[in-house]
């Protein structure tokens, strides 16, 4: 029977080379986020630190949802 292309060697190391990526520019942006949240913390600039807050707490809390809502399908 013939491979499809997914199950390929050459596509799972391409895959994960991909999530290898994703996963260090997510954290080089997770340094740059809380390095510009402390900066401007120090200035007295609240407003960039609430707002940063907020989508956090948005962000966080419609992928918790979005997630637990895949699992009942």
């Amino acid at each position: 029977m013939e491979k499809s292309f997914t199950e390929g060697p050459v596509f799972q190391s391409l895959l994960r080379f991909a999530i290898l990526v994703l996963g260090a520019l997510i954290c080089i942006l997770t340094c740059v986020l809380f390095s510009s949240i402390g900066y401007f913390n120090v200035c007295g600039k609240s407003i960039p630190v609430m707002i940063q807050g907020i989508t956090s707490a948005f962000e966080f809390r419609y992928l918790s949802l979005c997630q637990d809502y895949r699992k009942h399908l």
